[in-house]
């Protein structure tokens, strides 16, 4: 009792390590150091506390004294009620806490004491661990005092600030969330806190010093995790969401694995589990579908049901459970009338129990268009992929199917009006969002990012919607080391007339090649090309048409000829004349050498010029040549609806075809084929 603000004294120091973070660090691991600052840290903690106790009776510190007049008794309620306030974007459960006090707390996070009595918090969209410890601090900076045993005053109440709260959170669920992937932060999230509950007083116990030391630990490359916001999770197409139930069952054989697997992911996120747990359900024979519901009930104890069961969609999840309970086969084993028996009794105690919505979004302060930021979904992210066009419906839907199956993060412009192509800018109207990337907001925030998330978080104009969409791509990106793939639509009615012309194997040979901005005249000129789309242009009465070479100058067009004629590219290379709608734009050398090597239509932006001037593929030109930018364009002729399911598979197997020859290709095949083709490893596949 004489560690107000400390651990329990540990066996080790590897134990008391291991006992801030909630899991065993290991000796000589990068995580050893975590030793020297938890023994730092009782030292100082230790020193004034004892001095308190020998104070005589009536001298305290003025500071404790000072805390507790000033103490405010209704903190705790009014964060509590945040969490049945619509708009306040998260939700709590239990909901009985009725005060805070400093004490020891032994928590670990995530599901290491899931039996333990201890709040938890339920997040919805457009939460950051941020803005949620802004939410909680009062729960810990409005704390009873601490008082050691045979003092005669309390200690002074260690304040800590919101972002110290935020990396201690993180911290304290390093393995659950886990870091730094963060894969789990997202819309539905049930993040355990470090707050030990008494549930018949509803008196909960925080230690600020505990959070402070775990604080110590959070590394300074996690930074840009503190203001990572929650969105939701991609909704997958029916054959996406089938093949992804496919591969957990071939990955998961028996139903105790299954169960187990099911079972933690329904005590994380209940919102996001619950259309894949009704999909697996389905997909299953009655007995193997029993055998899983008494898995999943095998691994459950009483205090998860109850949490579980306490959200409408975990409500929904036990329901499917029961449902197949009760269609046990005729006969079963001893051991499974045990769990069968087990479970029935689990789940008739929270039979009764009052289901709530999830929590509504957070209502931002400043309503208007947002580039959101999913994180991977299935581990290290290899690259960044994007799309900013609402109106290029089939680029989303390609978007959102290879967020699920590979494993890129994901910028994406919230969804709006599926039609519109720009976006509405506070004040001013509708802009093209790819256009918000000036180079002002570009140097400023790469100088000092901190002021400008506070810019963008009080004011509501273009400024603040730049700096949203820069740094939304500098989180993307991992600070803009990973590769950035964007992906459009475009129409190809600009080239009807080219590709019904037939051409000989022959003419589209004489097409081919590198084209240069620098080279004014003959082989490999804009000029020459013009020449070479001349010649192969049909001939009516002695007269070309239509003449091809048009083609260059068909301006807001998408298409290889056009592109190879811009201000902004300084190299070309028509790889694919037969598709001159597929085309990739790139602003690294080396992958356009590559893209070229393999004969792909693509070009090489080297400059701010033309109608790129504020684009985000400007935004790369500026960062430099190792940095690496390549926009992915395919085609269709009514681009603002849903194009057939074949046309979707061509482009899908077109866009696959040109990230596996930058070994960009960081997919689950199990999962990629549901929408796009596979090729046999001996067709000279290059994962």
């Amino acid at each position: 009792m004489q560690r107000g603000y400390a651990l329990k004294p540990a066996k080790s120091a590897q134990a008391a390590a291991g006992s801030a973070l909630g899991y065993p660090v290991a000796v000589n691991s990068p995580n050893a150091r975590i030793r020297e600052i938890l023994q730092a840290n009782q030292k100082q903690t230790e020193a004034p506390q004892l001095k308190q106790q020998k104070l005589p009776a009536g001298k305290g510190s003025p500071s404790a004294v000072s805390c507790i007049i000033q103490r405010d008794t209704g903190a705790t309620a009014r964060v509590m009620a945040r969490g049945t306030r619509a708009g306040s974007g998260l939700q709590f459960f239990p909901t009985n806490v009725t005060d805070t006090r400093v004490g020891p707390v032994s928590l670990a996070g995530g599901r290491r004491h899931r039996r333990a009595s201890r709040l938890s918090v339920i997040i919805a969209a457009n939460m950051s661990p941020r803005l949620l410890s802004r939410e909680l601090l009062p729960l810990w900076t409005s704390a009873i005092p601490f008082t050691p045993a045979g003092a005669t005053s309390p200690l002074p109440l260690d304040i800590i600030d919101e972002t110290t709260l935020a990396k201690a959170l993180l911290v304290h669920n390093q393995r659950y969330l886990p870091l730094p992937d963060m894969t789990a932060w997202q819309v539905g999230l049930r993040l355990p806190l470090p707050v030990q509950l008494d549930e018949t007083s509803g008196m909960a116990t925080v230690n600020p010093g505990l959070m402070r030391r775990l604080a110590a630990v959070f590394q300074q490359d996690w930074a840009p995790l503190l203001d990572s916001l929650s969105v939701a999770d991609t909704v997958p197409s029916p054959a996406m969401l089938s093949a992804e139930v496919a591969a957990f069952l071939s990955r998961n054989p028996t139903a105790g694995d299954r169960g187990t697997n099911l079972s933690v992911r329904a005590e994380t996120n209940v919102q996001a589990l619950r259309p894949f747990i009704e999909a697996v359900f389905a997909s299953l024979p009655s007995a193997d579908a029993f055998a899983l519901a008494l898995a999943f009930m095998n691994d459950q104890v009483n205090r998860t049901m109850s949490l579980i069961a306490a959200q409408q969609d975990g409500a929904a999840i036990l329901a499917q459970i029961q449902t197949r309970l009760n269609a046990a086969p005729g006969e079963i084993t001893e051991q499974q009338q045990r769990g069968l028996d087990r479970a029935n009794r689990m789940l008739a105690l929270v039979s009764g129990a009052s289901a709530v919505a999830a929590p509504a979004a957070r209502r931002q302060r400043h309503r208007r268009r947002r580039l959101e930021m999913r994180r991977s979904r299935t581990g290290r992210p290899c690259a960044c992929m994007v799309f900013i066009h609402n109106d290029e419906r089939n680029a989303r839907r390609a978007v959102e199917e290879l967020h699920r199956a590979c494993r890129y993060n994901l910028a994406i412009i919230d969804r709006g009006s599926l039609r519109s192509r720009e976006i509405s800018v506070p004040g001013e109207g509708p802009a093209d969002p790819n256009e918000l990337f000036p180079e002002s907001v570009q140097t400023e925030c790469s100088a000092n990012e901190a002021a400008c998330r506070l810019y963008e978080a009080s004011h509501n104009n273009r400024r603040a919607m730049q700096i949203q969409f820069f740094l939304a791509m500098k989180e993307c990106s991992g600070n803009f080391a990973l590769p950035t793939i964007a992906l459009h639509n475009n129409r190809n009615s600009d080239t009807a007339a080219f590709r019904s012309a037939s051409l000989t194997e022959q003419q589209q040979t004489s097409l081919t090649g590198e084209v240069h901005r620098e080279r004014e005249s003959g082989s490999g000129s804009r000029d020459d090309l013009r020449t070479r789309l001349q010649a192969v242009s049909p001939s009516v009465r002695g007269r070309r048409r239509p003449d091809f070479s048009r083609l260059l100058n068909l301006g807001g067009t998408t298409n290889i000829f056009r592109w190879c004629n811009m201000p902004e590219i300084v190299s070309c290379h028509v790889g694919d004349p037969e598709h001159p709608d597929f085309v990739i734009w790139t602003t690294n050398r080396d992958d356009f050498t590559a893209f070229s090597t393999d004969n792909f239509n693509v070009v090489l932006q080297d400059r701010a010029a033309g109608e790129s001037a504020t684009d985000l593929s400007t935004l790369y030109v500026r960062l430099g040549g190792d940095h690496r930018y390549i926009n992915i364009e395919t085609p269709h002729s009514r681009p603002t609806r849903l194009d057939t399911e074949a046309v979707r598979r061509e482009n899908m197997n077109a866009i696959t075809s040109a990230l596996r020859s930058r070994n960009l290709l960081c997919c689950d095949e199990a999962l990629l084929g549901a929408v796009a083709d596979i090729p046999s490893p001996d067709a000279g596949e290059n994962e």
